[in-house]
């Protein structure tokens, strides 16, 4: 997929433009330049007053328009200024410097988004993780009256920790304000011959332009989210939700509002709803404001569980696992075998004691579970699952106890609970969990049959669950009978 560079340097300024600037702007010693484009160059300096490195933009001429686009310039440069938001690049300073507007701006050491984009597979949780910030910035943006107007991957910066930033205010402005007369876009039969990765023709870059902006309306925030809804669907499914090569094309396929079918992949549909509905042509048919399409697509990422998917935790986690295993085994499996074994005499106060101590396994269980995926609804849902599978377990024993009831009395009903309370989760937290639900049965079953084992065939199915819960889990998605089962039920929150 072909993407824009950052600065478009294939209208690059002559080095003079460079050299005409002269060794300072302001306070800022210029160290060098960082490379240059159709609005302006963005220099690499030194704020000497508080000893820090910055990233000046100094921008064209033809850019900013007449002294009164000046002037507006400076006014919403100075209202960004104001802001202070971890996903918008801070600005420092604006003002003229030999009679051209002038930005400061926080230096960031990364590449931009696109560049980011490209550097390795990543899952779709991940990429949306990302742009979750970026629409929180732009969200920020927003709640001042500001809108970007030329909102793409290489607008935005992401750091060495995978932080983004919004960078590039050159054409950002009120909200609502009209498009100027300096803004307006070639003769028609011109538009077919304009490529879309250039920035200068049209205000913005076409490949990410608004309905909005190819009519020459005036912009809102509705149109940095459609721009932000192309740049999402390209990142996601490498490939346009536009066809059309030409700006003339491009313009005629925006302005229809078909949308490209992505095809099959790994991205769920429901994304692609959410995308569609960001990318309509009638901005009042969008989502209300960023900061509503930011909580969907973090909600949406959450429910597919982002940390299963990123292969830096996997060692992590099979690690975890496997130490749980062992305490499993070790624990309430050494007990339960002894049990079998004729090593110990099963009375009731024994039965409270292997009972609480597989509640406890099963706790410790949960709890993983819930900080392995701790940005998961799965997750959060989990550990509520194993708070009720704890209280079920101890409170049949206790009052097994206090009643002096039968310990295989106590183990059946323990088996009952723990079943019917399995199958009312697995319809609430995923399908998964029947598994454990069908053990329930069948051990309810044995012990029915076999009632003067009912206590062993009570815990021989509680661990065989416990251990079902470690191994089964965190492989859902891998088994397609569970699957098609979550697809069936409408189960979302586990993936």
């Amino acid at each position: 997929m072909q993407r824009t560079t950052l600065l478009d340097e294939d209208e690059a300024q002559p080095d003079r433009d460079f050299e005409e600037i002269g060794p300072e702007i302001g306070r800022f010693a210029v160290i060098g330049r960082l490379g240059a484009g159709g609005m302006g160059q963005v220099l690499e300096a030194h704020d000497r007053e508080l000893d820090r490195r910055v990233a000046v933009k100094v921008l064209h001429d033809h850019a900013v328009g007449s002294a009164t686009g000046k002037a507006r310039l400076l006014r919403e440069a100075q209202a960004i200024a104001k802001l202070s938001h971890p996903n918008v690049v801070a600005v420092y300073d604006v003002g003229r410097h030999r009679d051209q507007v002038y930005i400061a701006m926080e230096f960031v050491a990364g590449r931009t988004l696109g560049a980011w984009l490209e550097e390795d597979a990543r899952p779709w949780t991940e990429i949306v993780q990302v742009f979750v910030q970026v629409a929180e910035g732009l969200q920020a943006m927003h709640e001042l009256g500001i809108v970007h107007r030329d909102l793409k991957p290489d607008n935005i910066l992401v750091d060495q920790r995978g932080r983004p930033r919004i960078i590039d205010f050159g054409l950002a402005r009120s909200s609502g304000e009209p498009e100027t007369p300096t803004d307006a876009p070639p003769a028609p039969n011109a538009l077919l011959g304009v490529q879309l990765t250039r920035t200068g023709a049209l205000a913005g870059t076409p490949r990410y332009m608004s309905p909005e902006q190819f009519r020459h309306d005036r912009l809102s925030p509705a149109s940095d989210q459609f721009s932000y809804c192309v740049a999402l669907f390209e990142a996601l499914y490498n490939r346009s939700p536009f066809v059309g090569k030409t700006l003339g094309a491009r313009a005629a396929s925006v302005l229809s509002g078909e949308v490209q079918d992505p095809g099959q992949g790994p991205v769920p549909a429901e994304l692609f709803d959410v995308l569609r509905r960001g990318l309509r042509v009638d901005a009042d048919a969008r989502w209300l404001s960023m900061g509503e399409l930011a909580a969907l697509l973090r909600d949406l990422a959450a429910a597919h569980d982002p940390d299963l998917d990123n292969p830096q935790d996997a060692r992590g986690r099979r690690r975890t696992i496997a130490a749980l295993v062992v305490l499993i085994v070790c624990g309430p499996g050494a007990a339960n075998l002894a049990l079998v074994a004729g090593w110990l005499e099963y009375d009731a106060l024994t039965h409270l004691g292997v009972t609480v101590a597989s509640a406890i396994a099963f706790a410790l269980i949960s709890v993983t579970m819930r900080s392995m995926w701790k940005e998961s609804r799965f997750g959060r849902r989990l550990i509520g699952y194993g708070i009720g599978v704890v209280t079920t377990f101890v409170g049949h024993a206790v009052v097994g106890l206090a009643c002096q009831q039968p310990p295989h009395e106590s183990a059946l009903a323990s088996l009952v609970s723990f079943t019917g309370l399995t199958f009312l989760a697995s319809a609430f937290i995923h399908p998964v969990l029947r598994i454990l639900g069908f053990l329930g049965v069948g051990g309810f079953l044995v012990g029915v049959a076999l009632p003067e084992h009912a206590v062993s065939v009570h815990n021989v199915t509680m661990t065989l669950s416990m251990l079902a819960l470690l191994v089964i889990v965190p492989r859902r998605k891998s088994l397609p009978w569970i699957s098609r089962a979550a697809s069936s039920t409408g189960t979302a929150t586990g993936g």
